[in-house]
């Protein structure tokens, strides 16, 4: 007598596994994340840049404080740009591919910004190198009429990074998160949306700033996974890539702060609980109270923060934690949760994902063999 497993009995597993799981969904539960609130500029500084509305960020905001991959992987501006070296629409080289880098990108992440403003950061040395007399194939691929190279250099947060010669000395070293690689792009030199008269003057960021020098950036947030594991590239793949403007910093930037979550979604079976840290951070010298009061929909798990209320001062953080309970009867399904910050007239909020799932053990079926 041998085992053996019965045509049946696998057909019947197979049309159990297809109907549980159009039930339940899939392991893989979201596809689209709402992402943080940030405060928007007022537009694009470099008119080459036809981006009306910047996130004002900060460079934590767009590592999440993490290196490696899981910046990647975290952060509410994943996946980026999708070439570094996109010129925008206009006086464009022969064969440019069109529509050139877009504003916002739909990803894993929801909607967010690809065009960003950072302020009050400094710079690091500034470093001429991948010269080329060609364009990127994006832009046609054809001659530049020279030869022209990418002005490179770290720009980072001084309320991370006190000192920048001794920081981000290995990949969990938290400094690197307020490091971020920075390139004036040698195509849009080519084309003159950079260089000399521009925005984005390579010659005057070095003889009009030092390193000691606080500046605004604009420019195109990107990931370069070639880099991960380098010191240089602050152990991460971000840049702000091509760079599109810079300014001396402007210390009038109406007062505000940002909200964000972390994570921004999870799972939890029933009578089980999560949790999710909101961060909130002073911009253009915001100091005040923020309440926070959290909503959730449609009803059914209970919610919470703690503190529900933070004070900020100039270019600080706080963190209050979100904690999203279930009970043993709440049903299963998706819940969104919303978690305002309130302060005076300003408003922001931002989005936690919920998914109340049995665990994976509790729906997996396997089929057992027949003796004959």
């Amino acid at each position: 007598m041998k085992s053996s497993i019965r045509i049946g009995s696998v057909a019947m597993f197979l049309i159990a596994g297809i109907l549980l799981s159009s039930i339940m969904g899939a392991t893989n539960y979201w596809t689209s994340v709402a992402s943080a609130q940030f405060p928007v500029g007022s537009g694009s500084w470099n008119a080459r840049v036809p981006c009306s509305s910047p996130w004002i960020v900060r460079i934590t905001d767009i590592t999440d404080n993490k290196t490696g991959s899981a910046s990647q992987t975290s952060s509410s501006f994943s996946p980026g740009s999708p070439n570094k070296r996109w010129l925008t629409s206009g006086a464009t080289p022969p064969g440019w591919v069109s529509p050139g880098p877009p504003c916002t990108m739909t990803g894993s992440h929801g909607t967010v910004a690809v065009f960003v403003e950072i302020d009050g950061v400094k710079r690091e040395g500034i470093v001429n190198e991948d010269c080329t007399g060609s364009y990127d194939a994006i832009n046609g691929g054809t001659s530049n009429g020279g030869s022209y190279c990418d002005s490179t250099f770290n720009i980072y947060d001084p309320a991370v990074v006190p000192n920048y010669s001794i920081s981000c000395t290995s990949s969990s070293d938290p400094t690197c998160y307020g490091r971020i690689h920075s390139e004036i792009d040698h195509d849009w030199k080519a084309a003159h949306y950079c260089g000399s008269s521009t925005t984005c003057n390579d010659m005057a960021l070095g003889s009009q700033t030092t390193t000691s020098t606080l500046i605004d950036v604009q420019g195109f947030v990107y990931w370069d996974p070639d880099h991960l594991t380098v010191q240089w590239h602050s152990f991460s793949g971000w840049e702000i890539h091509p760079l599109t403007a810079w300014r001396q910093h402007q210390s009038n930037q109406t007062p505000d702060f940002s909200i964000s979550p972390s994570p921004s979604s999870f799972s939890v079976p029933p009578g089980a609980s999560g949790t999710s840290t909101i961060t909130l951070t002073s911009l253009g010298s915001f100091t005040g109270t923020v309440t926070l009061s959290p909503s959730i929909s449609p009803n059914g798990p209970t919610i919470s923060v703690n503190p529900s209320s933070v004070t900020l001062v100039a270019g600080g953080s706080e963190t209050s934690k979100l904690t999203v309970s279930t009970q043993s009867s709440t049903p299963l399904g998706d819940y969104t949760v919303t978690v305002a910050g309130n302060s005076g007239s300003i408003s922001h909020s931002t989005i936690v994902h919920v998914s109340v799932r049995l665990p994976q053990s509790h729906w997996c079926l396997e089929a057992q063999p027949t003796l004959s």
